[in-house]
């Protein structure tokens, strides 16, 4: 199959999901910038007995044209009829479907620490009658850095499985930093795939894993015995289901320079952060949009 090469464009970043409304924390507000109202928040939706995904969402009530908008009214609606299963239970609770977009994202704190995590983010929310395949996915095309394995972060024993860290194009030319998860069945052909020449550029298709992982340990006293500890941490993976090259392949210049000055914006927001700490400023500084300069001018294809 013959391959075109294309520069940074907004790529495929789809998240979809269809369950039972958990939580729901939606509030209409001010805006700050403009004084109108807007819906902003976040759902939580359970998929299955372990798995929740939480999409953040807002949405202003009037459009950049000045028309009602129709996120806005969709979500007012919502915010009406909708009940969680904190407040009447799973057998009442409202079923949802959602189609949204996959939103990695860097911040750092005062101490400049770097975290960074992948979000969903949604505009609109589907109430249904019934549940017809309740589950919560993903679709991306992608640059593909490397393919390495994993490894269990305590004892250091690979795992089987591998990771694909890749970069997603986003919009105005940017980039963030996107690892997927490869199952132990796909990771060999994913190294075949992925590290020949030319192959870089993925449309990659999987499982939004959203699960609380649960850790034990026992601590013996010499006065009262042993006490048993229970850690809980969320854990959110995006885990590879099917994955194979673009036949447009990126400009691998164009995300090497984006690359260079996504570091550079990221160096300026960790010294904002570490000011602002400095000067009493108790915030986090994130939301990182890397902009690739080098695109500018440039066609860019859609996906």
């Amino acid at each position: 199959m013959e391959q075109t090469t294309i520069f940074l464009s907004q790529a495929t970043a789809k998240a979809y999901t269809e369950g039972v409304l958990s939580e729901i924390k939606l509030e209409i507000v001010k805006d700050e910038k403009d004084g109108g109202n807007k819906v902003e928040g976040y759902i939580t939706i359970k998929t299955d007995d372990i798995n929740y995904t939480t999409y953040n969402i807002s949405a202003k009530a009037t459009t950049k044209a000045g028309k009602p908008s129709k996120s806005y009214e969709n979500l007012v609606a919502f915010m009406e009829r909708a009940h969680s299963i904190a407040e009447v239970g799973e057998e009442e609770a409202t079923k949802v479907r959602v189609n949204g977009q996959v939103n990695p994202w860097t911040s750092f704190n005062q101490m400049g620490a770097k975290t960074h995590k992948v979000g969903y983010k949604t505009g609109f929310v589907s109430i249904i009658s019934e549940l017809k395949d309740p589950r919560s996915t993903f679709e991306v095309e992608c640059f593909v850095q490397s393919v390495d394995d994993e490894f269990d972060k305590e004892t250091q024993v690979p795992t089987g499985r591998a990771i694909l860290h890749t970069l997603l194009p986003i919009y105005n030319n940017g980039i963030e930093p996107l690892d997927i998860v490869v199952p132990q069945e796909y990771a060999m052909a994913c190294k075949q795939l992925f590290t020949q020449p030319g192959c870089q550029s993925a449309h990659i298709v999987g499982n939004i894993g959203n699960t609380k992982e649960e850790k034990k340990t026992t601590v013996e006293y010499q006065i009262g015995g042993a006490v048993t500890k229970t850690q809980t941490k969320n854990v959110n993976e995006l885990i590879l289901t099917h994955a194979g090259t673009m036949e447009q392949q990126y400009e691998l210049e164009t995300i090497q320079r984006a690359i260079a000055e996504y570091d550079l914006v990221l160096e300026s927001k960790k010294k904002r952060a570490m000011e602002s700490n400095k000067a009493g400023g108790n915030k986090a500084v994130g939301g990182t949009t890397i902009g690739a300069s080098a695109a500018a001018g440039h066609r860019n294809f859609g996906f």
